[in-house]
């Protein structure tokens, strides 16, 4: 007899891409796999309402059927794995209390900080989802779900969904490319365009010490970014705007890279040359990744309502940055991309 009822969960976005055998093992790892594979060929297993195989891969928002298991098979964690929840910090709090650029009964967004991560890891025990979810956990709501991430050391606005109907609504437009992203950035250097597409494909490279990705025109992913130039400082910086039409890990940093106009901190796709320049052109030994996610379109279709057009404050160091170079936040019109 079964002692767990049926459940549902929410495919999150660090499992985007992962097959549902490998999912099976990470979360129910008791569950025996000859006993995994009767359930989906019985159809007792489903994603989004359908059959699937052990092979299929997972994408962020999908609800994975999960029929009744005995207490053992059911059980979510190895015993060797410890569990304790992420408790807030007073540093977590006052993030709270300053960062939320747009809420209603479907959505939070927010301005997530450089420095702070995504998602947790073996380096990160600090991160904007586990911060989210205790403060769930102390209000006694439903923990949200984030639908996408953006890089460690980027800022800018970090959509989350307040339940799972609406996790997969903003899952599949994130998927299909429907919502307009916009993010500014100060480049070493200009391009030599004003304004054009980037047509590069991009495929995972093998580095020691973390995760590096490269242009790959023979097995790289298909990646494409519009960018224009907003404002320049002579031949030495660009203020550019960057519209990712696809979602590649890195995309607008090997991008930028890839024309010969490195984001300016960014020392993980910069040659040894170009962060001495980096050096040069800011008068500082050390700065910070200057990539801000600044503005997120929603389009009406999407979540069935209105339409939503969230923005995010520049952080601090490219508020400086532009200042010392003369910029103009005005120059930055991300309209001329659309």
């Amino acid at each position: 007899m079964s002692d767990q009822g049926v459940q549902t969960r929410i495919v999150e976005e660090k499992d985007d891409g992962m097959r549902l055998d490998r999912w099976f093992l990470q979360y129910f790892p008791n569950l025996k796999f000859g006993h995994l594979q009767k359930l989906l060929r019985g159809g007792q297993i489903r994603v989004d309402g359908g059959r699937v195989k052990s092979g299929t891969r997972l994408a962020t928002g999908q609800t994975v059927r999960i029929p009744p298991l005995d207490s053992l098979a059911a059980n979510p964690v190895r015993k060797s794995v410890k569990t304790a929840a992420y408790k807030l910090t007073d540093e977590d709090r006052i993030l709270l209390s300053s960062f939320v650029l747009y809420e209603d009964d479907d959505v939070l967004a927010v301005n997530k900080p450089s420095g702070l991560a995504s998602q947790g890891g073996s380096r990160q025990k600090r991160h904007l989802d586990g911060i989210l979810a205790a403060d769930a956990r102390e209000k006694g709501i439903d923990r949200p779900h984030l639908v996408h991430r953006l890089d460690l050391e980027t800022s800018g606005v970090c959509l989350v969904a307040k339940n799972a109907a609406v996790a997969r609504k903003l899952g599949d437009a994130f998927r299909g490319h429907k919502l307009q992203k916009y993010y500014w950035a100060v480049c070493l250097g200009v391009p030599e365009e004003a304004e054009g597409e980037i047509v590069a494909p991009i495929a995972k490279q093998n580095v020691r010490g973390g995760e590096a990705m490269e242009v790959d025109p023979e097995f790289g992913k298909s990646a494409r970014t519009v960018y224009a130039v907003a404002d320049r400082l002579g031949n030495n910086a660009a203020w550019v705007v960057f519209s990712p039409l696809t979602g590649r890990t890195h995309q607008i940093r090997v991008h930028a890279a890839y024309m010969s106009c490195p984001l300016i901190g960014d020392t993980k796709y910069a040659s040894l040359e170009e962060e001495e320049r980096f050096q040069e052109v800011m008068q500082e030994e050390e700065t910070p990744l200057h990539l801000h996610a600044r503005r997120l379109v929603v389009p009406k279709s999407v979540l069935g309502r209105r339409a939503l057009d969230i923005t995010a404050p520049l952080p601090d160091h490219m508020r400086r940055t532009c200042k010392k170079f003369g910029f103009s936040e005005d120059a930055a019109m991300e309209e001329a991309l659309l």
